[in-house]
C-alpha cells in the first residue's frame, strides 16, 4: 500500500485562483481607501489650522494676517511660507494631501480668514474660516464657495469666511 503525501494539480489550482479572487477584490478598494485616508488627514489639518488660527489671532492683537501663507513652487513642489510657523506646517500637510492648490485668504483689515481646497478623494472641497465677527465654520462643499474665493476677491469686502 502506497500512501501519497501532498497535494494534486487541481487542489493547487483551485486555492491559487481563490487568493487571486481575493487579491483583485482587495486591490480593487485600496485606491479609494487612499483617497478617503488622506481626506481624513486635510480634514483633521484644516481643524487644527482653524483653532491654530484663533491661537496666533490672540497673540497678534486679534489680527489674522500671520495666517496667510505664500505658497510657491520650489524644485518642483509648492512649498507653503511666510507665515507662523504652526500654520505653515499645517497649510504643508494641506498642500501635500490635496488635489487643487490651497488658498488662504485673509481679509484686508486682518480680522479674518477663510481657507478651502479641493479633497484628494472626492471631488468636493473643504473650508474653514474665522474671524472675530464670524466665529468659526468648517464645511464640506461640492463646488468651491463664492464667499472664499480670490474672484470675486472677498478680501476688499472683508467677508472671507465659508457660507
Amino acid at each position: 500500500m502506497v500512501i501519497k503525501t501532498g497535494f494534486t494539480l487541481i487542489e493547487l489550482l483551485v486555492v491559487i485562483t481563490i487568493i487571486g479572487i481575493l487579491a483583485s477584490i482587495v486591490l480593487v478598494q485600496f485606491p479609494g481607501a487612499v483617497g478617503r485616508a488622506k481626506d481624513s488627514r486635510v480634514i483633521s489639518a484644516f481643524s487644527q489650522m482653524r483653532t491654530q488660527a484663533s491661537v496666533v489671532a490672540s497673540i497678534n492683537d486679534q489680527s489674522y494676517l500671520k495666517v496667510k501663507c505664500v505658497i510657491a513652487v520650489v524644485g518642483g513642489k509648492r512649498v507653503c511660507s511666510d507665515c507662523d510657523e504652526s500654520i505653515k506646517v499645517l497649510c504643508q500637510d494641506i498642500e501635500d494631501n490635496t488635489k487643487t492648490d490651497l488658498n488662504i485668504l485673509v481679509n484686508t483689515d486682518n480680522s479674518g480668514y477663510c481657507a478651502v481646497a479641493q479633497l484628494d478623494g472626492s471631488t468636493k472641497y473643504f473650508c474653514v474660516d474665522g474671524g472675530m465677527a464670524s466665529g468659526l465654520r468648517a464645511k464640506e462643499y461640492d463646488v468651491l464657495p463664492a464667499t472664499c474665493q480670490a474672484t470675486p476677491d472677498c478680501r476688499a469686502a472683508n467677508t472671507c469666511r465659508c457660507e
